[in-house]
């Protein structure tokens, strides 16, 4: 089971991203509204995953995204767009490792 400050934790991250529902609904729209938008979302996700793959996770800089990241270059949107999936990427995995903890407490674990 969760602790009351770990749920006060993931609340008051929800809390410093604004509306995280709202901030996707905007990017999907922002890239939605241009020409090749399904490989404009893959390309971000391809960097997303490339970060993740990296020892202890990386988050790109918005120069680094802009130079390119292994040949794939973002622009403004798509910047915005991985900043916003990164922070609810961020959030899930705290909320899963809480479930991990909570069932290894459960089981008598530490």
């Amino acid at each position: 089971m969760p602790t009351e400050l770990s749920v006060k934790f993931v609340l008051a991250s929800l809390t410093l991203m604004d509306d995280p529902a709202s901030m996707l609904e905007t990017s999907a729209m922002l890239l939605s509204t241009q020409p090749g938008c399904k490989q404009r979302i893959k390309d971000v996700d391809q960097i997303l995953s490339i970060g993740d793959d990296i020892p202890g996770g990386k988050v790109f800089t918005p120069d680094e995204l802009k130079a390119g990241v292994n040949g794939i270059k973002l622009d403004d949107d798509q910047i915005e767009y991985y900043y916003n999936m990164r922070g609810i990427m961020s959030i899930l995995g705290i909320l899963r490792n809480m479930n991990i903890r909570a069932d290894m407490l459960q089981r008598g674990g530490k």
